[in-house]
């Protein structure tokens, strides 16, 4: 929408190249006011230790990821994601894209 935030986790993927398309170019997202955040901005020791606190949790059951993500998908739908966040008729919540 109009002055959202896309708040980003990594991009590209960490050990991944960086593709021939990206769809945070401002170009996108200029015209829209639309701000993009880092998720987390922290120490890689800090990182390491919060990555192992939530798997602890999923492990446990206490965190279901199935409830967070909305959706899974290639990088080459992210057109047709847009638009699903655009209809507002879906409660999308996080989209994890694939780039391979």
């Amino acid at each position: 929408n109009k002055g959202g935030v896309i708040v980003n986790l990594g991009f590209p993927g960490r050990d991944e190249p960086v593709p021939t398309f990206n769809p945070l170019d401002p170009q996108y997202i200029y015209m829209k006011h639309i701000t993009i955040k880092p998720l987390i901005n922290m120490a890689e020791s800090d990182m390491h230790r919060n990555m192992l606190f939530i798997l602890d949790m999923m492990k446990e059951g206490k965190l279901k990821p199935e409830e967070i993500i909305s959706e899974d998908i290639f990088y080459s739908d992210l057109g047709k994601q847009y638009e699903k966040y655009l209809d507002k008729k879906s409660s999308l919540f996080t989209t994890i894209i694939n780039w391979k």
